[in-house]
């Protein structure tokens, strides 16, 4: 078979030589790909299988050991390519060689692979030599007989038997939380001290290595036993993990115990067979004479001054004393030696030379051999800070600058100020700033502190000290209304402005949108707490939700509205009624606006409004009970499904003549047309699917299975994706007419696509709700509640709004995309079905099923 192979390359770059050495053909050279290659040989233990590349288990459990000089390894070599992304691509051929410069010496290098696959970009060579220098080059061809180089990738593979460089191992003893003591007794309290945890310590040992610098790092092997020289022998010592990249140079063993010698040992392997044994570390664990020290806790906070200080603590000898330190240093003895009674109470002050600050705690030890001792927790100390302003008399107000807090505190560095209402802490004034005695504040008072007078200042020293200010006030004006609710419009007049009313007599008011002022609201009037501007909203103020109104009193205090709504006005009011068949369904809209055509159920019929006047002037007889209805995007054809005939008939816009009749699935019921034009989905109600109609001949090419009962359907603007309302929302990839996606709405009926093709709103008949669905990963991001028994939908072609019609409540909804909020109802004709807005925008037309007409919205 290899023969085979060889022979079979060596015939197709015949087809490439055999007109010279430097064959060509029409057309351009294919595209030439990148290549990498990288060592991958594996090591294997035993000649068994590959050693585990996780750590294999903790601590105490014995695992088969395995020495580290039984091992082999295999010579491999992983080859990968970027793919060609030419279409009249042929094949790959990759070359190894022991020299370089490949490409122009073809003939003398091996060929180790030839594929035709375009996608097949990765081999794996398996026929090396150990420490050997090896070139590599792929070649790619194409169908006019021409082909590219890629870049020529080399390495060197390892030494096969060579060892790793060994790491240097390190072991100390843990204390409970996780501090290196290795009970050298000059240093032992100090580090104990400085982070010391209350309770019986925890015995453990850290165990960290020197890291292995070699670039064919296999892995580490970490080995603990009672007696020295593991690496002679391995059978009674405990593996206590494989790590497997040279970044793993620590392990924690909890699985030692009190006064106990350990003999710690690492075992480095590399990618070939090579291994080498770190030093041996010994140490012995300490013994375990702790003392549990439970008061003061770390919530404990003494004052210069204060009496009756209370230390507890469980264990220790018959005497024990008692000792005050701060920050890992000793300070005094806080009682001298007494009867292990578990409690002291001094009736002493804490005296100032003591110092203040966070970081003090008591320490008991006993007089046994050798003493046991054990530490509390951090604690404070502190002295009362002085704090001079705000004082009684202040008042602040909202917006107000540079407000100044003034104290007294003469030991830390730095001070931390808070602002305090009724005893809660509700804000920062400021963060650590030096401790100079006073800060001016140059941030503005936020209205979020609210108003009131029972505000107080407190001022927070380094070493933890505190001290409250008097109790002052803080009051302001506030906006009521506009609110986060509010929505103005282009021309409206008659607007209101609601206020809590100031320290001052006047005030004038401006909007500003964002960060920017857009306009005068109104000059200066009488601050009573209400004003309505007469004046209509200019359109030159722009639309968002990111408007505000700022207040200025005639004290300079401000306040600020919340965010608010400016937007343009939208269709809201039926202006006329169009008299049309009986029982109109649906209804849609030629791209140019100046046509609408009617599906008339009952009439069997279309009926063809001209916009201009609102008036029929066609009615087309087409199949038993049209339903659904769309228009060509160039609208010459429109397309209406006829349900009791299975069928679709499409209309002629130039004449209104019927033009072709399509046979389709059972009951079909929506239609909408591809972006370009090309195809009509058909949504076949009793039939369960989807058919697709070429619109060039009319003929259907696709019937796409969906289950349930399909009902009306959009395509996105992009028209890669077509959404229809089922009993789910099945999502049809145009590419190749395949579902690839279902969103559970809970049933659905009407569905529409926004101008963006970001957003597909679903109205579910019997929740009442409009459902939003993220095209981008057709997930369900809004509900929104709106009238009885939802129907059809359409967007403006500003995608701003959508339009919902309420079959039961007799209504149409208005949605507000921005924020999915009905921001408008408006009563139409009895049982309203069918909707569509103009490409204007500036009318939205209703089909009214029960009173036989069209109503106009504007």
């Amino acid at each position: 078979m290899k023969y085979i192979f060889i022979i079979t390359v060596l015939a197709y770059l015949l087809v490439f030589t055999g007109c010279g050495e430097d064959p060509s053909g029409p057309g351009k050279d294919p595209t030439a790909s990148v290549l990498e290659v990288e060592f991958t040989g594996e090591m294997n233990c035993n000649s068994r299988n590959r050693v585990s590349l996780q750590m294999t288990r903790q601590n105490s459990d014995v695992l088969e050991q395995e020495s580290c000089l039984e091992l082999q390894g295999t010579c491999l070599v992983t080859a990968n390519w970027s793919i060609c992304p030419d279409t009249d691509f042929i094949s790959y051929v990759l070359y190894r060689s022991t020299s370089p410069d490949i490409s122009e010496h073809p003939d003398e290098a091996q060929i180790l692979c030839f594929y035709t696959d375009i996608d097949q970009h990765t081999f794996v060579d398996d026929s090396l030599n150990w420490e050997t220098h090896y070139y590599y080059v792929l070649r790619t061809a194409n169908e006019a007989g021409n082909y590219a180089w890629s870049n020529e990738a080399n390495l060197t593979t390892p030494s096969e038997g060579n060892p790793p460089t060994p790491s240097v191992l390190s072991v100390v003893f843990l204390d409970k939380a996780g501090n290196d003591h290795t009970r050298n007794e000059s240093e032992y309290m100090t580090e104990r001290l400085a982070a010391f945890q209350s309770g019986r310590g925890t015995c453990q040992t850290a165990a960290t290595w020197t890291r292995c610098p070699d670039d064919y790092f296999g892995s580490y092997t970490l080995y603990r036993s009672f007696s020295p020289h593991i690496s002679e022998d391995t059978t009674y010592a405990v593996n206590l993990g494989n790590f497997t990249t040279p970044e793993d140079t620590i392990f924690t063993d909890t699985g030692v115990t009190w006064e106990t010698t350990y003999y710690y040992a690492l075992c480095t392997r590399n990618t070939g067979s090579g291994a080498a044994w770190s030093n041996e570390y010994g140490l012995t664990t300490p013994d375990q004479s702790e003392i549990d020290v439970t008061e003061p806790s770390s919530s404990t906070i003494w004052e210069v001054g204060q009496s009756n200080t209370l230390v507890e603590w469980v264990g220790g000898g018959a005497q024990v004393k008692l000792e005050v330190w701060y920050a890992g240093e000793y300070v005094t003895d806080f009682s001298g030696w007494m009867s292990n009674t578990g409690s002291y109470t001094r009736s002493a002050p804490i005296p100032t030379a003591w110092g203040i600050g966070q970081y003090f705690r008591i320490r008991v030890v006993d007089s046994g051999t050798p003493p046991g001792d054990g530490l509390s927790k951090e604690f404070q100390i502190y002295d009362d800070i002085e704090v001079t302003q705000p004082n009684l008399e202040t008042m602040w107000a909202w917006e107000q600058e540079d407000v100044t807090v003034e104290w007294n505190e003469p030991y830390s560095d730095s001070v931390y100020i808070s602002v305090y209402k009724g005893g809660s802490c509700i804000g920062t004034f400021s963060d650590w700033v030096p401790n100079t005695g006073s800060y001016t504040r140059d941030v503005p008072i936020p209205s979020s502190w609210g108003t009131g007078d029972d505000y107080t200042v407190k001022v927070e020293g380094s070493l933890g000290s505190t001290g409250f200010s008097d109790v002052f006030s803080i009051w302001a004006m506030s906006i009521i209304e506009p609110d986060s609710s509010t929505l103005w419009i282009h021309y409206q007049t008659d607007t209101q402005i609601l206020w809590v009313s100031g320290p001052g007599s006047n005030v004038r008011m401006e909007v500003w949108q964002g960060d920017m002022k857009v306009d005068d609201f109104c000059g200066w009037t009488p601050d009573d707490g209400e004003y309505t501007r007469t004046e209509a909203i200019p359109e030159i103020w722009g639309t968002g939700n990111d408007f505000q109104l700022k207040m200025i009193d005639d004290l300079d205090n401000v306040a600020w509205s919340s965010e608010f709504n400016v937007l343009e006005p939208w269709p809201d009011s039926v202006v006329t009624t169009v008299a049309v068949g009986g029982n109109p369904i649906s209804i849609c809209t030629l791209p140019s606006g100046e046509y609408l055509y009617v599906a008339n159920g009952d009439y069997h019929s279309v009926s063809v409004i001209r916009t201009s006047d609102n008036t029929v002037i066609a009615t087309v007889a087409v199949g038993q009970y049209p339903y659904g209805i769309c228009s060509l995007p160039s609208g010459e054809y429109v397309y209406v499904t006829s349900r009791l005939n299975s069928s679709v008939y499409v209309i002629r816009t130039s004449d209104n003549t019927v033009v072709a009749t399509v046979g389709v699935g059972d009951n079909p019921f929506g239609i909408c047309s591809h972006p370009s034009g090309e195809s009509v989905y058909v949504t076949n109600f009793a039939g369960h699917t989807v058919s697709v109609i070429r619109t060039s001949d009319n003929t259907v090419v696709s019937t796409v299975e969906v289950g349930g009962t399909p009902n009306r359907i959009c395509s996105l603007p992009s028209g890669e994706y077509v959404y229809l309302a089922n009993s789910n929302v099945p999502v049809i990839r145009t590419l190749d007419n395949t579902v690839v996606a279902t969103v559970d709405v809970g049933g659905s009926w009407g569905i529409c696509s926004l101008p963006s093709g970001e957003y597909v709103y679903v109205t579910s008949l019997s929740n009442n709700t409009v459902s939003v669905i993220r095209t981008a990963n057709n997930t369900i991001v809004s509900t929104v509640d709106v009238g009885n028994n939802p129907y059809d939908i359409c967007s403006l072609p500003s995608g701003e709004y959508m339009y919902v019609t309420n079959f039961a409540a007799n209504t149409v909804s208005v949605i507000r995309t921005a924020c999915n909020t009905v921001v408008s109802t408006m009563e139409v004709g009895t049982n309203p079905n069918g909707i569509c807005s103009l490409p204007s925008g500036e009318y939205v037309y209703v089909t009214n099923s029960v009173d036989n007409t069209v109503s106009v919205i504007h």
